[in-house]
């Protein structure tokens, strides 16, 4: 059979009544109709809670400015589906989407003539950009974990050249465990026997799971030396940041587009995997680094979209996200008071990702995200009226955000977070 792009991404997104199912079987058997192409693939994988995409995007960036042709497959997408797989920083194109998707569909039409499950909308993609990366002969593929890393469909991937695990911490803590421990044994799964691992500084339980995984391995695990940033600083224009600073180590005058003391660290982590490279005999200069730093963007993550009336919009979605929310919105907006724009996932830890920002701004506009498992604005305005705030529930997103910028003070600057799921629609309005 033959599809058309839309019919391609009509299929992925009924695919989602499916869910989210963790484990390798689906996947394999697919991959097995497809002839394997991720086994004629090189890869740097990326797992962790908090800053996968950032660090993903910093690696990618640093690899195309080394002249190495460079797949980046990320999720989920903020504004629209392509955005989930880049070749050198430009996205798939339609035509490219049309040809691994039809090349997946059929196999998934072979597959479950057989008797198989239907793939899960993740799993599809997965293949699908296998399928692409493979026919575009990419030299490397920065490869982004969906949920956890052991059971992730991702990981069905031999070794990589490098296994990199970002900052650690409670989010789907049903599938991942309930403990930093869990969690980390869960993340750490993309870890392969005798592998390269860098792993960004993590907490004590999470560090001691995680070198204890790698001895378990023969993995040679490296972890990234914050202690070695200096002189971290940043640029305004309008009253608004546009770029940031650091010295680290013997790089000297590293600049940053993505905001953020976590960028830092997230850029910092993503030079100690390209240096892991480096010692693989991969020809990479402190220039290519550089360069492909400054040029890293991540859409959605601590951006500045409009000024006057400043308004930033985060895609922080738990406790760690933002804690590091609120601790970027004191620092490039000192002295300025916030109001809010936001929604939530109902089997979100929300009270936890409230409690960071809570002391920052007294006023709420809540909306539902298109999601079944939003949590409803109703309900949300309810949790922080009682938690003393002015929250104002709307029917829908363009309505809270005019609302927001029609009342804004002199002194305040407008935030939008609370879930992945929306930020991407907030972000497409205000910039219009």
């Amino acid at each position: 059979m033959s599809f058309n792009y839309d019919e391609i991404i009509s299929y992925i997104e009924n695919a989602q009544v499916f869910g989210s199912k963790l484990g390798l079987d689906n996947i394999r058997y697919l991959l097995d109709v497809l002839g394997n192409p991720q086994n004629s693939l090189k890869f740097i994988h990326v797992a962790g809670t908090n800053g996968k995409g950032s660090t993903s995007s910093f690696i990618s960036s640093i690899l195309t400015k080394a002249g190495l042709r460079t797949g980046l497959y990320t999720s989920p997408h903020i504004v629209s589906f392509n955005e989930r797989m880049h070749i050198n920083g430009v996205k798939i194109d339609e035509a490219g989407v049309v040809h691994a998707g039809n090349i997946v569909l059929n196999a998934i039409g072979e597959m479950t003539a057989r008797g198989m499950e239907c793939p899960t909308e993740f799993e599809i993609t997965t293949a699908m950009a296998f399928v692409y990366f493979l026919e575009q002969k990419c030299d490397l593929v920065v490869l982004e974990v969906g949920l956890g890393g052991r059971l992730d469909c991702t990981n069905i991937i031999k070794r990589p050249l490098a296994a990199v695990i970002t900052t650690i911490d409670f989010d789907h803590t049903k599938e991942l465990g309930n403990t930093l421990q869990k969690i980390t044994f869960e993340k750490a799964g993309i870890i392969k026997d005798g592998g390269r691992v860098v792993s960004y500084k993590q907490s004590p339980e999470s560090e001691d799971e995680l070198v204890r995984i790698c001895n378990e391995r023969n993995a040679d695990l490296t972890v990234a030396d914050f202690d070695k940033i200096r002189d971290i600083s940043f640029w305004l224009r309008d009253e608004s940041p546009v770029f940031q600073s650091f010295n680290y180590g013997k790089y000297g005058d590293i600049k940053l587009k993505m905001l953020g003391k976590h960028q830092v660290f997230n850029a910092v982590a993503a030079i100690t995997a390209i240096e892991a490279l480096i010692g693989e005999g991969y020809n990479i200069t402190e220039k290519m680094i550089k360069d492909g730093l400054y040029d890293a963007f991540w859409t959605g993550r601590f951006e500045v979209v409009m000024t006057n009336p400043a308004v930033v919009v985060d895609g922080a979605h738990n406790p760690q996200g933002t804690a590091n929310l609120a601790d970027n919105l004191k620092t490039y907006f000192a002295g300025k008071k916030m109001v809010f724009v936001l929604g939530v996932l109902a089997d979100k830890c929300y009270d936890d990702m409230l409690e960071p920002v809570l002391p920052l701004g007294d006023r709420f506009y809540t909306v539902t995200p298109f999601n079944e498992r939003a949590l409803d604005a109703q309900e949300l305005a309810k949790i922080l009226r009682e938690k003393g705030k002015s929250a104002s529930p709307f029917a829908n997103l363009q309505e809270a955000l005019d609302e927001s910028i029609r009342n804004i003070g002199e002194n305040e600057v407008i935030c939008c977070f609370g879930s992945l799921y929306y930020i991407g629609k907030a972000r497409e309005m205000l910039k219009k």
